[in-house]
């Protein structure tokens, strides 16, 4: 999903996906944060329940620009994931 803004903003997201398998969100542009994905379910304090790993952040404002949010999905053989990206800006 690409998304151009006008202004600076600041962004909280929840991403959900299953326990089996790991996720890695990536936000991507010329301005977005480097280093690697923002959320990895192997390494970052979510919460799990009933299946499913439960990841919130907050992040800073970003300067206006034009970002594309990526899920990279590694999963238990070839299993497709329902996974769920909330994105408030």
């Amino acid at each position: 999903m690409t998304i151009t803004t006008h202004r600076a903003p600041a962004f909280r997201v929840l991403l959900r996906a299953p326990t089996q398998g790991r996720a890695k969100l990536f936000l991507l542009g010329k301005k977005a944060p480097q280093g690697g994905p923002l959320i990895d379910t192997k390494t970052y304090a979510c919460q799990g329940a009933a299946g499913s790993f439960y990841c919130k952040g907050s992040y800073e404002k970003l300067p206006a620009g034009t970002y594309t949010w990526r899920i990279a999905w590694v999963g238990v053989g070839k299993m497709p994931a329902h996974v769920e990206l909330s994105v408030r800006w």
